[in-house]
């Protein structure tokens, strides 16, 4: 019997492969009390990604914990002005903060794998935040070829009193799609750690 060639749409392929978040690791502070996340004062940072996203991370960030009931803010709205480390954990202590939730974008790294088949044949890519994304391929037999992104993160969130690390946590995401969505279920998923660990009610 004679085998067609059966085109692997973008489409299906990107609604198979919807992003996920694990966490590999966390740490508690063995002082750190359980607390409630409804009314504390939240300062969200995100470091080491590209500027033009910076904003977009924390604002996600910070509207998915203001949803769990914290009183969030970003620190590129807080922080204007501010030139040190000191300065800023002087203004975060005046303000009233109760914590500091720090994203860390810790490594980047893509899996390619295929099925088994005949062959495949190059189809194109699509590309988004941070180069998110992948190359597809034309399968053959029921063959296709298939990037997987790895985005790694590190979450870390401070006790603004006892001016110390309270909890942190290392997160695998693949295959995210955007900067909403991504930091969204990143923080989600972090919230749920964080009960877990007994961080948070």
């Amino acid at each position: 019997m004679r085998l067609k060639p059966v085109l692997v749409t973008p489409l299906l392929l990107l609604l198979a492969g919807c992003a996920t978040t694990s966490f590999q690791s966390t740490y508690k502070a063995p002082d750190a009390p359980t607390v409630e996340i409804t009314g504390k004062k939240v300062i969200v940072v995100a470091s080491n990604v590209p500027t033009s996203l910076k904003t977009g991370v924390e604002a996600a960030v910070a509207n998915e914990l203001n949803k769990l009931g914290a009183q969030a803010t970003t620190a590129t709205q807080e922080f204007q002005g501010v030139t040190s480390n000191d300065a800023a954990k002087a203004k975060l202590a005046q303000d009233g903060y109760d914590a500091a939730w720090v994203v860390k974008l810790s490594n980047r790294e893509k899996e390619i794998s295929s099925t088994p088949g005949m062959g495949y044949a190059p189809y194109g890519a699509y590309g988004s935040y941070w180069g998110w994304g992948g190359g597809y391929g034309m399968a053959y037999g029921g063959s296709e070829l298939r990037t997987d992104t790895k985005v790694y993160v590190e979450t870390l969130v401070y006790s603004v009193k006892m001016d110390k690390l309270a909890w942190s946590g290392m997160s695998v995401t693949t295959n995210p799609s955007n900067v909403e969505s991504f930091a969204a279920e990143l923080t989600q998923t972090a919230v749920n750690e964080m009960k877990k660990t007994g961080l948070l009610k």
